[in-house]
């Protein structure tokens, strides 16, 4: 896997921060199943994936070429 650095942003860097800090305190307290937190955000800020950083989960809009008609109400007493 190749590891990207041309495009770091700043919720890129607070996320490999956060992960580094998470992974600290893990390995301070002694709670792996913490660590592995820290390692999922880590990793995610070293290979940039996440949902939608890389556009995966971009949808194009549908397109509505359809007429409506106009709709005439009656007031009902």
């Amino acid at each position: 896997m190749k590891i990207s650095a041309s495009s770091w942003s700043r919720i890129r860097l607070l996320r490999l921060v956060a992960g580094l800090l998470i992974i600290l305190a893990a390995i301070q307290t002694k709670e792996w199943l913490l660590m592995t937190g820290g390692v999922v955000l880590s990793a995610m800020a070293l290979l940039n994936t996440g949902c939608c950083s890389t556009s995966s989960c971009n949808r194009p809009a549908p397109q509505n070429n359809k007429q409506t008609d106009a709709v005439s109400y009656e007031e009902v007493h």
